[in-house]
């Protein structure tokens, strides 16, 4: 009874074909067509230009005058360089504190849903009336915030 029984697992193969015939869902190209994140080489070159490398023509123009003094021309460059937005302000928000606990956020959530798009007169908003009393109570103070 002490025969040794050998059990060969499958090799796994990694090279699978897509199921779904002769494109991918998701490819790196794909990813590179529509992603709105710049690139390492895009990051590369922002964060290696200098700040007047991006001026208007304008700007450029006033510069290339020779007979402008040097107090002017900083005076110029100033301007433009405050004028300047080397990139774009990002667009989460700043999370900011709540005056509710996690529970009434929560709360107010569901309540939010429940009451949205019923108009105040509705017969839905007469029969759980102090449901709909604490969601105009919680919205008055999220409007204060």
């Amino acid at each position: 009874m002490s025969s040794k029984m050998v059990i060969s697992e499958p090799g796994l193969n990694w090279d699978i074909s897509p199921k779904n015939g002769l494109k991918t869902f998701f490819s790196r190209e794909n990813y590179k067509d529509h992603s709105m994140a710049p690139s390492l080489k895009e990051l590369r070159v922002l964060s290696n230009r200098r700040i007047g490398e991006n001026l208007n023509a304008s700007a450029s123009s006033v510069e290339n005058e020779p007979a402008v003094s040097s107090a002017t021309q900083a005076k110029e460059k100033v301007k433009t360089t405050i004028g300047m937005v080397l990139l774009p302000k990002p667009r989460v928000p700043y999370p900011r504190f709540s005056r509710f606990s996690q529970r009434e956020q929560r709360s107010y959530v569901d309540l939010l849903v429940k009451y949205a798009k019923i108009p105040a007169n509705s017969k839905a908003v007469g029969i759980n009336k102090n449901d709909y009393l604490q969601y105009l109570d919680m919205k008055k103070h999220v409007n204060e915030e």
